[in-house]
């Protein structure tokens, strides 16, 4: 199921039974480090310690006016980087609001303190791991049975595309302005599957802050890029991550060209203007023969 749609504010006195109840639903119990049941006591004097806790920021996420969800961050005492928690109201899991919750979180928290983030996941907690990298954090490393995710402020970063990352990728797209493939959005259902099925050679999403966008290369060397911003640092580290890591399928004559090429939509004119900037030429321009051709 596609997300709805959720937004973040930062947490309130009165948030503080619903992040308990959800801290103690046996499946969130069951995927902390420290399994046992918290005391509703206990808890209070917890959460009104991290309140007025400088170096603690904890954002709540609403949905249809109901909080459903928690990310929390702590600032180590150096400064050095954060660790971050999340968990959602068990009635809200299964509708993709996790990962807003996450990438909103971060895009906020990130703005304010400009240190690297630190979760500890178990890895039974195949959801959450997901969730992170879907969000943009790498892999670590991992001891007994903990895995270590991690995300630097300021780091354009590249994900190889996977199923579960459909929903980011849907809410991408319907974010797109110009569009080459498609006139009217596709169903949820349809892109899923399209996901699910991808028929790319490569297929990356684009990571700053936030997901920023993403590209794919296709088997004739042509490469499709959608991005929500054409700030030149994101084009200059896209093509250069394609020189870098990439390699060009062989040539074959009027099938597949020596070398990658770019497809851009005719009307978008900023992403046109970018390339050039950025160095590259310009060598075709491609039109549809859809109907009747005026009689000249």
């Amino acid at each position: 199921m596609h997300a709805e749609k959720l937004t973040i504010r930062k947490a309130r006195p009165e948030d503080c039974e619903d992040i308990l109840r959800w801290r103690n639903d046996p499946h969130s119990a069951a995927m902390f480090l420290d399994t046992r049941e918290i005391p509703a006591a206990e808890h209070r004097d917890w959460y009104f310690n991290a309140l007025s806790n400088s170096n603690i920021c904890m954002y709540v996420a609403e949905c249809c006016a109901c909080a459903v969800g928690i990310c929390r961050f702590e600032v180590d005492v150096d400064q050095s980087f954060a660790t971050i928690a999340i968990n959602l109201d068990p009635g809200s899991r299964g509708k993709g609001l996790g990962l807003d919750l996450l990438v909103q979180s971060c895009e906020s928290f990130l703005t304010d303190y400009a240190v690297p983030l630190l979760a500890e996941v178990k890895q039974e907690n195949v959801a959450s791991v997901k969730l992170f990298l879907s969000a943009g954090f790498k892999e670590g490393g991992d001891a007994n049975g903990i895995l270590r995710l991690e995300k630097k402020p300021g780091e354009i970063s590249f994900k190889s595309v996977a199923t579960w990352d459909a929903g980011l990728l849907y809410r991408l797209l319907q974010k797109r302005k110009c569009n080459i493939s498609h006139r009217k959005m596709p169903s949820y259902e349809s892109h899923y599957n399209f996901v699910r099925n991808n028929p790319y050679l490569h297929w990356y999403i684009v990571y700053d802050l936030a997901p920023i966008g993403s590209f794919y290369v296709k088997s004739d060397n042509s490469v499709g890029l959608n991005l929500m911003s054409l700030d030149r640092r994101y084009i200059a580290a896209i093509l250069n991550f394609i020189s870098r890591e990439l390699t060009p399928l062989g040539s074959v004559p009027s099938m597949v060209a020596e070398n990658y090429f770019i497809n851009v939509a005719y009307e978008n004119h900023g992403l046109r203007r970018a390339l050039i900037e950025s160095g590259l030429n310009p060598i075709q321009v491609s039109y549809e023969l859809g109907g009747e051709v005026k009689d000249v």
